[in-house]
């Protein structure tokens, strides 16, 4: 009994001292991805440290207006750096939209593949060869145009 008291105290005291789900570092970054200039809905956003920028890699799910918030691990944001960005999409899973702290949380699920709504070249879902580029802290929302040719 007094364990338990002891991982209840130090788990709600873990939880304080994030700051409402924010570690200290972490910059918001909220987004938008465009598909030939649409709103692209369901896509996985990737940011991945580049140039030797430290830090850790953040993702977020695009929503039906095309926006994403990013999270690293289980913290909304990500550290301060140069990123390369990647988008991939898969029809076949459907997550929640938002970031990906409420898509693990609500879970994915599968459903009858369909030929997709969206065909990303795979150039944008390659970390070595993406041209999508980004600065943390952006300066205001990112936008990244995927483009089909």
């Amino acid at each position: 009994m007094r364990s338990f008291a002891w991982c209840l105290l130090f788990a709600v005291s873990a939880g304080m001292g994030s700051g409402c789900g924010s570690r200290s570092g972490l910059t918001k970054v909220h987004g938008i991805v465009t598909f030939d200039s649409k709103p692209m809905e369901g896509a996985l956003v990737y940011f991945m440290p580049s140039g030797g920028s430290p830090g850790q890699h953040a993702t977020g799910m695009t929503g039906p207006d095309g926006s994403f918030d990013l999270t690293t691990g289980s913290d909304y944001g990500a550290y301060p750096g140069d990123y390369t960005v990647t988008v991939q999409y898969d029809e076949g899973t459907v997550y929640p939209a938002g970031s990906m702290k409420e898509a693990k949380a609500g879970g994915a699920k599968n459903r009858t593949k369909k030929p997709p709504k969206y065909v990303v070249p795979a150039i944008y879902g390659d970390t070595t060869k993406s041209p999508l580029k980004q600065k943390v802290p952006p300066d205001g929302p990112v936008k990244l145009e995927i483009h089909s040719k």
